[in-house]
């Protein structure tokens, strides 16, 4: 059937007043998305000086935390949490030192890039030290391999003794709206790398039960793993560090797990309609089918993924079990979600970019219903040049993506496709898919979700990430 095209006009006058709040003192807004671009991050200095400020645990005194991960009754590593200047905005990092035995060059690193947080609970991030966390979960396979692992935890996260990170109001203005914070966190990321030879200068002296403790780090054995919106992090830190870079402290090698690794555009126009709206993931007639065919032969034509998060329960909408899940997903189409997010996102980035003149996007669907969007050329080059998915020329070093089946946040074509642009660039990636998988690479409670043979893939990822950081 033929559908009239809709439009959608968003037009945001750079006005006085708007003017006013992108003064030199409002630091949550830049003068041009063309200083997000990866072209432009390469051309900047960076660099920290950490200091260690707090002692997690210990082989003396030992945390819930490190009494669950230890298999002889003594901590299997030394946490503490680091602060440094990123940026001149003050931010932290939590820090785990292996209690194995040290090689003549110094442990191995690895930079441990979290996922997303969120405003709400950034306060009170805690760097993934709780028994909960797959952060935790993964940073103790990391240091029980005999790795130095640094989590740092990116502006606004984390509070120390009542002092919150720098850089909340940041947070606030590119958190998820424009999809942009990820590149704000990559200049946290690597301000930290840059600085990470406090770990060969430190004084250890100072620390109670470690009088004893003399770690080395081998800064020439540093690599960098990132989970979900971390992948976007740490797969625009690689391009900014990669080929011809002028970082003193480049990665040997990175692995990405459950990468949110796509641009802008694409994140937003997946993300947002799989979490809010049915149509993202049914059929023509409105039944799942796991495809975008019903059962009547009828194509949804914004079809974009056949699974949603596995949380749900259930994918019959006559079940009992089906409520809560009808309030959360209440947008009526694709379309509606689009719009609503892309007028979030346009309103956001004219407010905080200096230089953008008048935005105007076209939405519209074709005669089959599917929904089509076209904008300003100068816009989309400026968002389409900004993270690492479109700079494989600079992603040089060993690449390993880890992935489930079905997780749309982390879609298999898009780790194929980034994979085979590096390798015919010239690069080295690897690809690993987890049949049945959650986004946290581990088996649904659900069974709709996960087959009964599906096995989690955690622990072979992280088997797999440690053979390649340890060549």
């Amino acid at each position: 059937m033929h559908r009239s095209f809709f439009f959608l006009l968003i037009a945001t006058l750079i006005s006085p007043n708007i003017f006013a709040l992108c003064t030199p003192t409002a630091v949550s807004c830049i003068s041009s998305l063309d200083t997000l671009s990866i072209t432009a991050l390469r051309n900047r200095q960076y660099q920290s000086s950490p200091s260690l400020i707090k002692q997690l645990s210990t082989n003396d005194v030992l945390s819930k935390y490190a009494r669950h991960y230890s298999l002889d009754g003594t901590a299997p590593f030394h946490s503490y949490i680091v602060n440094y200047q990123s940026d001149h905005r003050l931010v932290y990092a939590r820090l785990d030192i292996p209690s194995t035995a040290m090689p003549d060059k110094g442990y191995p690193i690895i930079i441990f890039s979290h996922g997303w947080v969120g405003q709400e609970k950034a306060r009170h991030y805690n760097f993934g030290y709780d028994l909960t966390s797959l952060a935790g979960e993964l940073i103790n396979g990391y240091v029980d391999a005999g790795f130095i692992v640094i989590t740092p935890g990116y502006l606004g996260h984390g509070t120390v003794d009542g002092v919150q990170a720098d850089g909340f109001d940041i947070m606030q203005s590119w958190d998820n709206a424009s999809y942009l914070a990820p590149t704000f966190y990559a200049i946290d990321l690597l301000n930290l790398l840059e600085g990470l030879s406090f770990l060969n200068s430190a004084d250890w002296t100072k620390w109670v039960g470690n009088n004893k403790l003399r770690p080395k780090a081998n800064l020439s054995a540093i690599n960098l793993t990132g989970h979900s919106q971390g992948g976007d992090v740490a797969l625009t830190a690689l391009a900014i560090s990669g080929e011809g870079s002028s970082i003193k402290n480049s990665f040997s090698a990175a692995s990405i797990w459950s990468g949110n690794i796509p641009g802008r555009f694409t994140q937003l126009e997946t993300f947002a309609p799989m979490a809010s709206t049915l149509q993202a993931f049914v059929s023509g007639d409105g039944s799942w089918t796991g495809t975008a065919k019903g059962q009547d032969g009828s194509i949804n034509p914004n079809f974009i993924f056949p699974w949603p998060s596995d949380f749900i329960g259930t994918l019959d909408t006559s079940s009992p079990d089906w409520t809560w899940q009808s309030e959360q997903r209440a947008e009526p189409s694709v379309e509606a979600v689009v719009r609503s997010r892309y007028k979030i996102m346009y309103d956001r980035v004219s407010t905080q970019v200096d230089d953008l003149e008048a935005l105007y996007i076209s939405i519209r669907t074709d005669e089959d219903g599917k929904v089509m969007i076209k904008h300003p050329p100068k816009f989309e080059q400026q968002m389409l040049a900004i993270g690492g998915f479109d700079a494989v020329a600079f992603l040089t070093e060993p690449l390993v993506l880890h992935y489930s089946d079905r997780d749309y946040y982390s879609m298999p074509s898009w780790n194929l496709d980034l994979a085979k642009r590096i390798t015919q660039q010239g690069g080295k990636a690897q690809t690993f898919i987890y049949n049945g998988n959650t986004h946290g690479l581990k088996r649904s409670q659900y069974s709709w979700f996960s087959p009964d043979d599906t096995t989690d893939g955690f622990p072979q990822a992280i088997k797999r990430d440690i053979l390649l950081f340890a060549r």
